[in-house]
C-alpha cells in the first residue's frame, strides 16, 4: 500500500480523535486495561485525519480506524472486519461488542482473565 505510516504518540492521537472515537477508546481502555497498555497509534500519510490504533493480542492483534468525516469506527482482527456508523444510533456500543469478541476470543484468553481479576 502506498503512503507512509508513522507511530503517533497516544496523547496526540487522542487529542485529534473526534468525540465518538474518544468515547470508544475510553470504553476500550476502561474495560481492557491490559490491552490498552500495549496499544499503538499510527498515522497514515494518505488519510492523516483518520486515527488508527493497533492492539497486540495473545493470538495476533486487532485494529481500529476512526474515520472523522464519515463518523465510522472500523474494527478488524482475526474474526474479520466490522464498520460501525451512526445510522443506527450510537456507533460505540456495536464497535465495542465486536472488539470485545476479538479480545476475549474464549474464556482462556489472558486479556479476559486480566479484565475479570
Amino acid at each position: 500500500m502506498a503512503g507512509t505510516w508513522v507511530v503517533e504518540p497516544q496523547n496526540d492521537a487522542l487529542t485529534r480523535t473526534p468525540a465518538f472515537g474518544q468515547r470508544f477508546f475510553r470504553a476500550a481502555f476502561s474495560e481492557f486495561a491490559a490491552v490498552a497498555a500495549g496499544v499503538r497509534f499510527l498515522r497514515w500519510s494518505l488519510q492523516p485525519e483518520h486515527v488508527y490504533a493497533v492492539f497486540d493480542l495473545h493470538r495476533g492483534g486487532a485494529g481500529v480506524q476512526i474515520d472523522p468525516d464519515l463518523e465510522y469506527i472500523i474494527v478488524w482482527g482475526a474474526g474479520g472486519q466490522g464498520e460501525y456508523g451512526d445510522w443506527d444510533g450510537d456507533q460505540v456500543p456495536p464497535a465495542m461488542d465486536y472488539l470485545r469478541r476479538l479480545i476475549e476470543g474464549g474464556s482462556d484468553s489472558p486479556e479476559l482473565k486480566e479484565r475479570l481479576s
